[in-house]
């Protein structure tokens, strides 16, 4: 169920958010942890809520099924943090993880051999893993409200993939409502169109047409 948090006592240790749920909290619902406002988990499918100014340490979870050969189980994902570097994001050593860049022939690239592969926030990312895992995104968050991302404007070419597309990421721990553009979602593998408007989730990228 949804919950709102208003002066949520001191000496919980930790809060654990299931599948479904909305946390909201606003400047006054500051749930401390020793001087930290911290101890929040979200399970995948969950988002959170907040209008105040404080940094807020969170963890993120995102499930991902491992794919079966089949291009399957492939996800664009983001980080709802400052922290670039995700938990079990290179797990088994079994994953692919793919930047995109509109300007360059060579648009996918992949850090499979990172040493410390990073997801930075703003940023979408095509995923893959072998595995079956829990990606584990764990940082500040920022604040629900309005943000700019920079798009470019590529042009067309013989053999691009999405000419004028920018995979970016949802940069808030809370759903993204976007308008104005047409999108690109991902969903049990396959890109979707999305004309006009779209909702994007928490720890999910996608293509926009700049």
């Amino acid at each position: 169920e949804n919950t709102t948090a208003k002066n949520i006592i001191s000496s919980i240790n930790s809060i654990n958010v299931k599948d479904g749920a909305t946390l909201t909290m606003d400047a006054n619902g500051l749930f401390r942890n020793g001087n930290e406002i911290n101890g929040f988990v979200f399970e995948d499918g969950t988002q959170f809520y907040y209008t105040g100014e404080e940094s807020v340490n969170a963890i993120f979870k995102k499930e991902i099924n491992g794919y079966t050969g089949e291009n399957d189980n492939y996800y664009l994902i983001a980080n709802p943090t400052d922290n670039n570097y995700v938990g079990n994001l290179d797990y088994y050593y079994t994953h692919d993880l793919y930047t995109f860049d509109p300007e360059e022939a060579l648009e996918w690239q992949n850090h499979h051999d990172d040493i410390i592969p990073y997801v930075e926030r703003g940023i979408g990312y095509l995923y893959a893993n072998s595995e079956d895992i829990t990606l584990q995104f764990s940082g500040n968050l920022m604040p629900a409200g309005t943000t700019a991302l920079t798009l470019v404007k590529a042009e067309e070419g013989e053999g691009i993939d999405f000419p004028g597309f920018n995979l970016i990421g949802n940069p808030f721990a809370c759903n993204a409502y976007v308008s104005g553009y047409n999108f690109y979602t991902m969903e049990n593998g396959e890109f979707i169109l999305n004309e006009g408007s779209a909702t994007i989730a928490p720890c999910e990228g996608f293509f926009v047409e700049a």
